[in-house]
This record gives C-alpha cells, sequence and structure tokens, in this order.
C-alpha cells in the first residue's frame, strides 16, 4: 500500500472549512433580509395608518373645521404631535383627531402655519398633517409624518387638495 501522507485528510478538511464559511455567511445575509423585510413591512404599515387618519380628517375639513394654528417655532417629534393632537381633540377641536388599533396609534390635525413659520419644512399655509408609530417594546416604531397641503377651505367643489411632497392634484 502507498503512502500518502494525510494529503486527503488536508484537503477534506479545507473543502469543510470553506463549505462552513460559505454557510455562515449565507445564514448571516438570511438574518440580514428577514431584518430588511421586517422594518419594510412596518414602515409600509404605518403609512398606511398615516394616510387612514389624514383620510379621516377630510370630512371634518370639508365641514368647516378651522385649523389649529401651531405655537411659534414648533419643532416636534410624533410623541409631541401625538400629544398636541390629543389635547387639540381634548378641547373639543374637531381639527385633530387620535386613531388607535391594535399595536398602532396615529394622531391627525389640520393645521395652519402662520406667515413667518415652517413646520416639517413647509412654509405658511393649511395641512393636513398625520403621523403614526407602531408599538414595539420599549422603542416604537415611528413613520414619517404625512402632510397634504388644502388650498382653499374644502368647502366647495372649487376647492383643490393638494397632493404630499410636491405634488399636485387638481380637479
Amino acid at each position: 500500500m502507498k503512502r500518502q501522507g494525510g494529503a486527503a485528510l488536508i484537503v477534506v478538511l479545507g473543502i469543510v472549512a470553506i463549505s462552513t464559511m460559505i454557510g455562515l455567511a449565507s445564514m448571516q445575509s438570511s438574518q440580514i433580509d428577514e431584518k430588511m423585510a421586517g422594518n419594510y413591512k412596518l414602515a409600509t404599515r404605518t403609512a398606511l395608518f398615516t394616510e387612514s387618519a389624514a383620510t379621516a380628517l377630510i370630512p371634518e375639513v370639508r365641514a368647516g373645521a378651522s385649523a389649529v394654528t401651531l405655537p411659534s417655532n414648533i419643532d416636534m417629534d410624533q410623541d409631541g404631535f401625538q400629544s398636541f393632537a390629543a389635547k387639540t381633540e381634548n378641547d373639543g377641536g374637531k381639527s385633530c383627531l387620535i386613531e388607535a388599533a391594535d399595536d398602532m396609534t396615529a394622531a391627525a390635525c389640520y393645521i395652519e402655519v402662520p406667515e413667518g413659520e415652517e413646520f416639517q419644512d413647509r412654509k405658511a399655509g393649511n395641512y393636513i398633517v398625520a403621523w403614526s408609530a407602531i408599538s414595539r417594546g420599549s422603542k416604537p416604531f415611528v413613520g414619517q409624518p404625512l402632510v397634504i397641503e388644502v388650498d382653499g377651505s374644502m368647502g366647495g367643489n372649487d376647492d383643490v387638495l393638494s397632493g404630499c411632497e410636491e405634488v399636485m392634484v387638481n380637479g
């Protein structure tokens, strides 16, 4: 019998090591993909719930609800906006509403940004603003605010609801 000196063992161990590294890299990539898909799902859920809250406020605006003037130099986060909306709603204002479903909460307000002020990079004017979050233990997932420009009082057919993010919807 010829003596091989263990060359086959070294080759097999090398192949096993390379296969293990490829398998571990694939598992790590799958975990990252799963987290990205979960974050996408949360972002989509918050966006849809935010849109739902904004849409629920449109009949109040059409019925003649007054826009709430934001305090000067306000730069609030989602919690601050929800507190502002809850206080306005509790004071009997029909220009703000809070919606909750399962693990989600959303606030929507019909606001007026005074001349010379800004809110979410929007200049003076009337806007429907909605913002939502999903409860996830100690750290909620907060969506992006939805800002819809309102041109006119929306009381008649001539008024226009303008789109968000610089998109204008006319008709």
